[in-house]
């Protein structure tokens, strides 16, 4: 998903309180993410405009994974804590330019560089809570390594998907 102000935040770039600048951020992560060799759909990426608190409040409930990066027009968006526990990185107005693109070049390194593996880890495992979000952080740094990693659990909980 790319457009924006989208009601559904799964992946992608997306919006709240579209504004002419948000805009302009949106084409600049797309042009980015382009430049490493990332499609728009293999980050999650949301600007924030102009968004009142319920708006925050109600992406930070539909969020199915962590929003690899928020950029906040406003600092107020600042006070919204069920978002910024969504968020593995937040930057903030006014930034340059250059801290805009490493920002979008960690989103590439904690995936470990491996588009198809962002993709995998967004369309196999599935939830919201602490031990599914550290799993997801936890993933790219060991698929780095070609060492075997015994995977443990109770039956039934989906270690077959890791």
């Amino acid at each position: 998903m790319t457009t924006s102000s989208s009601t559904d935040v799964e992946s992608g770039i997306w919006s709240l309180g579209c504004t002419e600048q948000s805009q302009i951020i949106e084409n600049h992560c797309r042009a980015l993410l382009g430049q490493i060799g990332l499609h728009a759909d293999a980050a999650r990426i949301l600007v924030v405009g102009q968004a009142n608190r319920a708006e925050l409040d109600a992406a930070a409930a539909r969020a199915v994974a962590d929003i690899d990066l928020l950029i906040a027009l406003d600092a107020d968006v600042l006070d919204c804590a069920a978002l910024l526990a969504c968020c593995r990185q937040v930057l903030v107005s006014p930034f340059e330019g250059a801290l805009l693109a490493r920002c979008v070049d960690a989103i590439f390194s904690q995936s470990g560089g491996d588009p198809l593996l962002i993709d995998l880890l967004e369309r196999n495992i599935i939830g919201r809570s602490e031990a599914i979000r550290d799993l997801r952080r936890q993933i790219p740094t060991v698929a780095a390594y070609a060492a075997p990693v015994a995977i443990s659990g109770e039956t039934g909980t989906g270690k077959e998907l890791v």
